[in-house]
Formats: C-alpha cells, sequence, structure tokens
C-alpha cells in the first residue's frame, strides 16, 4: 500500500457526508490489500495515528469500518 492511495482514500471520504459511501469507499480500498497492509492501514483509517492521550481523531468510527 502507497501512503499516496490512502491519501486518495481520505480525500474521497472527506468529500462525502453519506455514511453508505464512505462505506462502499472504505470497503473498495481494503479489499484491494494483503494482511499486512491491512495491519497497517485500519489504524490510520480509524484515527488511531495519534497517541493515547492527544484527543485527535480522523472522524471515521471503527463501526464503519467493520461495516465495510
Amino acid at each position: 500500500m502507497l501512503y499516496k492511495e490512502l491519501a486518495k482514500l481520505y480525500e474521497s471520504i472527506d468529500h462525502t457526508a453519506k455514511r453508505l459511501e464512505k462505506t462502499y469507499l472504505i470497503s473498495n480500498f481494503i479489499k484491494k490489500l494483503d494482511i499486512d497492509e491491512l495491519n497497517q492501514a485500519i489504524p490510520l483509517i480509524t484515527g488511531k495515528i495519534f497517541g493515547e492521550i492527544e484527543e485527535k481523531n480522523t472522524g471515521i468510527s471503527s463501526k464503519l469500518v467493520i461495516k465495510a
């Protein structure tokens, strides 16, 4: 997985407010990943990229990723 591809996903997600469309975008993205890439991508997609004490997030719930 190239970070460029993940950045494109973020951009696509940012341009829609529709939950089903976000689910579709995430689903299509993760279907293309192998297991190692998946282990790296899921924390990034769900916003777990920040430390535990930081209150920042990406705005995508883990339930949405699970649903995808």
